[in-house]
């Protein structure tokens, strides 16, 4: 059950840092009921075009087909995994 009835639903496309979807449902609750305007959530996120990860506080979006995250920095601090023949 949502925590929050909303009062409305549109249909728009949304672009997030250059990334683009098209006819996604946008749900309209109360003007107190949160404070930011716009919440993207999974139903976004999720679509199969779309590529994201969240690396530090910063969350990276892109285009799936572009392999975004192939020359991402990996960080040396992390423990390697050592993999044996069983």
């Amino acid at each position: 059950m949502p925590a929050l009835t909303p009062i409305g639903r549109i249909k728009a496309d949304i672009e997030v840092d250059n990334v683009k979807a098209e006819n996604i449902s946008i749900y309209v609750a109360p003007d107190d009921a949160q404070s930011v305007d716009l919440i993207i959530g999974r139903t976004w996120l999720d679509l199969p075009h779309i590529a994201y990860t969240k690396i530090g506080e910063r969350v990276h979006i892109g285009y799936r087909e572009d392999e975004l995250f192939r020359n991402f920095p990996i960080d040396e601090k992390v423990n390697p995994v050592c993999l044996e023949r069983l």
